[in-house]
């Protein structure tokens, strides 16, 4: 990481397999659907983000995951947020023809996919 900055694939896996840690050690489980940025940044769109965005809504043991991952590396507290999550109000998992970028354990998470001609999620993310 460069400063606050996320800027490469790399690195959100490695940050991904440690917040997958410590949701087992909660014995929780966590669905994160990546939108924004860190979307663009996981398909060389992008050179960096500030912080990984995600269309689904938190539960308090991945928020309490997150920041303690967020301590060890520097970054802020929200460095993975739920911000996003009006965009996608389903709270279902997410459909196993979803594009996977990230299958550990507790944590999954998945690129959400848009159709630009109604600027509405793809029925697979529905």
């Amino acid at each position: 990481m460069t400063g606050m900055l996320l800027t490469d694939r790399g690195e959100l896996q490695e940050l991904f397999d440690e917040l997958e840690d410590e949701l087992a050690q909660l014995g929780a489980f966590a669905d994160v659907v990546m939108v924004g940025g860190a979307w663009m940044l996981w398909h060389s769109y992008r050179l960096s983000t500030r912080d990984v965005d995600s269309a689904r809504r938190f539960d308090s043991d991945l928020s309490q995951a997150v920041e303690r991952v967020g301590a060890r590396h520097d970054l802020p507290p929200a460095w993975l947020n739920d911000n996003a999550s009006s965009i996608k109000r389903d709270t279902s998992p997410p459909s196993p023809l979803a594009n996977r970028t990230y299958s550990e354990g507790a944590l999954t998470a998945v690129l959400n996919t848009w159709d630009r001609r109604t600027a509405a999620p793809t029925p697979h993310l529905r």
